[in-house]
């Protein structure tokens, strides 16, 4: 097969954060490679409404994706669009759908005229869009290889593109630092490719007995590369893009980066997610007299708790939102604050320590981790207990922790910098070994 001649399909599974992960190397093969073409297809539409086309990220892919393809409201239809613009704007047209039957179940004869209304939808969905329908079956095939992380390899709403692409080659780049979420143990599951076409380029070798035994990946198709993205001339050519320095020249001066995520898990639930914001809020705006700024996570609804907490009225004025890369805020901010995110790891590379505040103290699931307690008997999660991250479950550690940064900043990240480096591969070179497998593999093709 001719390599130059090559489309590729991106599935943007679970969540648009995958796009980070693999940017560095698509970025390269699109300059090395022009004649690659890029695809990114969406299973869920959700994930296309959640999509920021003003970030940095967005707009590299709108630039070299060739298509865009996701699946409609209604599940059954799949549509095809020549932009992320173009694709976000029919994925509104269906939030209107689901806004109104909202609105409609709080009345009493609300259910009687969403059954019409939902009609209505429907017939005014085949006939707007019924140009951009596409047979998924029939553009599978036309795609040389698949660009994914196989974690989602047996997620449900991406069986039909799965079972669609069967013997097609697959790459998998993590979207996350840690295989193992919130848990302690991978469920084992059966082969991630019966036809073993999935190569993974991991970002540690502690990570290849989980490939192998949970997703099933031969020996020769792990490659150890450490993580592209912090690969050191990637990370300063991304906070010297124009609108980086941009959105940086937006930034308060003296700052906490709070990397946020939504409250809807089992282990920072919306009233402990509270109280988080409220002791961030006791220590910047109460005593060290500094901003805050939030990153909101992919994922994550804007549900008014920070809002609520740092006060409306004080947007702007001691703290905001943005939509930076965590690179560029990481770049100018004193240090940050997660609640429990692969971010901080990103951080440790330019300097900027984390503190994860996370009281998983009286959740029984998390109770049950023996060996994942602190000094005090507090549960912790996979980035406290690696010590990448310092630990705060109350806010008197809290504010312990953040003394030791003010103190001696350098010294703190030195210590998470070695714990990075007793897990994770050197980045250095690891976009270039990754563009010369995957070009090579579509050569033996």
């Amino acid at each position: 097969m001719n390599r130059n001649s090559s489309k590729i399909l991106i599935l943007c599974s679970p969540s648009a954060g995958i796009l980070d992960s693999w940017l560095p190397v698509v970025k390269r093969i699109h300059e090395e490679y022009p004649e690659i073409t890029f695809s990114i297809i969406f299973p869920r539409n959700r994930t296309v409404s959640e999509i920021d086309l003003d970030s940095t990220l967005l707009q590299f892919y709108e630039e070299i994706v060739d298509s865009v393809i996701f699946r409609g409201s209604k599940s059954s239809k799949w549509y095809r669009y020549d932009s992320l613009k173009q694709a976000k704007e029919h994925v509104a047209s269906s939030w209107l759908e689901r806004s109104l039957d909202k609105t409609l179940s709080k009345n009493r004869y609300g259910k009687y005229l969403m059954r019409y209304a939902r009609r209505l939808f429907r017939d005014l969905d085949l006939y707007l869009y019924k140009d951009r329908e596409v047979d998924l079956n029939d553009i599978l095939p036309s795609f040389n290889a698949i660009f994914y992380d196989v974690y989602v390899h047996r997620k449900s709403y991406n069986k039909e593109i799965i079972s669609g692409s069967k013997g097609t080659l697959k790459f998998s780049i993590s979207h996350g630092l840690n295989l193992l979420g919130p848990g302690t143990k991978p469920q084992k599951l059966k082969s991630a490719d019966e036809h073993h076409k999935t190569v993974v380029f991991s970002f540690s070798e502690n990570e290849r007995e989980i490939h192998k035994d949970k997703y099933k990946i031969p020996e020769g198709n792990i490659v150890v590369t450490g993580i592209h993205r912090h690969d050191p001339e990637w990370v300063d050519y991304y906070i010297h893009l124009d609108e980086e320095e941009r959105k940086a020249a937006t930034l308060f001066d003296d700052f906490i980066f709070v990397i946020s995520r939504p409250d809807t898990t089992d282990y920072h639930p919306t009233d402990r997610m509270k109280k988080s914001i409220e002791i961030i809020r006791d220590l910047a705006v109460g005593k060290l007299n500094v901003k805050i700024v939030v990153k909101l996570h992919p994922k994550e609804k804007n549900r008014g708790l920070y809002e609520e907490v740092l006060g409306e009225d004080n947007y702007g004025k001691t703290w905001s939102y943005s939509n930076a890369h965590p690179f560029t805020i990481g770049n100018k901010c004193l240090f940050a604050v997660s609640y429990f995110s692969g971010v901080p790891i990103d951080l440790i590379t330019m300097g900027v320590p984390t503190i994860e505040i996370l009281d998983l103290r009286g959740i029984e699931k998390y109770e049950k981790l023996e060996n994942r307690k602190d000094e005090t008997g507090a549960p912790m999660l996979y980035f406290r207990y690696h010590n990448l991250v310092l630990g705060a479950s109350t806010k008197e550690e809290f504010f312990k922790q953040t003394e030791k940064i003010l103190l001696s900043k350098k010294e703190v990240n030195s210590k998470l910098r070695q714990s990075y480096e007793n897990i994770y591969k050197s980045p250095e070179g690891s976009i270039r070994t990754t563009v010369a497998r995957i070009v090579h593999e579509l050569h033996e093709e």
